[in-house]
């Protein structure tokens, strides 16, 4: 059992070789799953999406693990065991490159229904241990003291965020291309979207913004967009927006359908929803996305809310 006086030690892992042990504890380790597949893992990997005249985000620091790298192969359930590491005594996790500033973490006792007192302490126990490891104070001590805001719903999308997403009735090129260009994200696009959605940085959607798919107008320069959806950092599907003068012309679903191309069959396709917004909840269940039996609190940095 972990104790908490004394220092838990955490081990690199080179982010690909946790997959397959991620991928054999699917759907809880969704979130750590896809925030590997969304990144690069070194200096020299391609970006997952690239984009021209955008920055190219850092790669992911190592993930770090409560158990050490087997000498051969994958770490495993079965090479867990053979550590004598028990089903709560192991934790996965990664931060996200800046500037994301969130650490994603995975422990066995999220897919427990019913954890014993005893459990839940160890659980508890060994993310405290792991907030305090050296790497991640800074980031522990931005988001100590933040807001909480309400539970959020997560919705993924079929054959667990890997299938395809049938979006009927997108509007043909005909009927908008004389007005708009589906583009990319750009650098300069992030005061508006940073408008919409104020929960990141400033500077965050300019580093994302190659993970932006826009239709903007035509005309000299880069025109700010008038549709964008964004795929953040842990590769959940960020804020849809649609631009009131462009509204009600199909256009949200031009976004998406190109959106999800870009991703399809290389990162699960998730996203957050709050229970008070029924249109997104209608929208994504409309496109056969299912919900996951949980619910996600968030706290926020205290600086992005100042």
């Amino acid at each position: 059992m972990t104790n908490t006086s004394t220092p838990l030690t955490l081990y690199p892992h080179s982010p690909a070789s946790l997959v397959p042990l991620l991928s054999s504890q699917l759907p809880y380790t969704l979130v750590l799953l896809a925030t590997i597949q969304a990144n690069r893992h070194a200096e020299s990997d391609p970006s997952p999406v690239s984009a021209p005249d955008c920055q190219v985000p850092p790669p992911l620091p190592p993930v770090y693990a409560t158990f050490p790298p087997p000498t051969s192969g994958a770490p495993s359930l079965a090479y867990l065991e053979s550590l004598d590491i028990g089903p709560y005594d192991w934790l996965v996790a990664v931060a996200l490159p800046p500037p994301s500033e969130q650490i994603r973490f995975y422990h066995a006792l999220v897919a427990s229904s019913f954890p014993s007192p005893k459990e839940a302490r160890r659980a508890e126990e060994t993310v405290e241990a792991a907030l305090r490891f050296m790497r991640w104070e800074p980031i522990a001590r931005g988001v100590l003291g933040g807001k909480t805001q309400v539970p959020t719903y997560i919705y993924i999308a079929p054959e667990g965020g890997f299938g395809h997403t049938d979006i009927r009735n997108v509007p043909s090129s005909e009927s908008w291309d004389d007005d708009l260009v589906l583009d990319h994200g750009r650098e300069s696009d992030k005061d508006l979207i940073f408008s919409v959605n104020h929960y990141r940085k400033l500077e965050y959607y300019g580093a994302r913004a190659a993970h932006i798919t826009v239709l903007r107008p035509r005309g000299p320069g880069v025109p700010p967009p008038e549709v964008f959806v964004q795929c953040h950092g842990d590769g959940s599907l960020g804020t849809l927006h649609t631009q009131p003068a462009f509204r009600r012309r199909g256009l949200a679903k031009v976004v998406l359908n190109a959106h999800f191309k870009r991703y399809e069959g290389t990162v699960p396709q998730y996203c957050y929803i709050e229970p008070d917004n029924v249109a997104s909840i209608a929208l994504f269940e409309g496109l056969g996305w299912t919900r996951l039996p949980w619910a996600t609190y968030w706290v926020f940095e205290r600086s992005v809310q100042e």
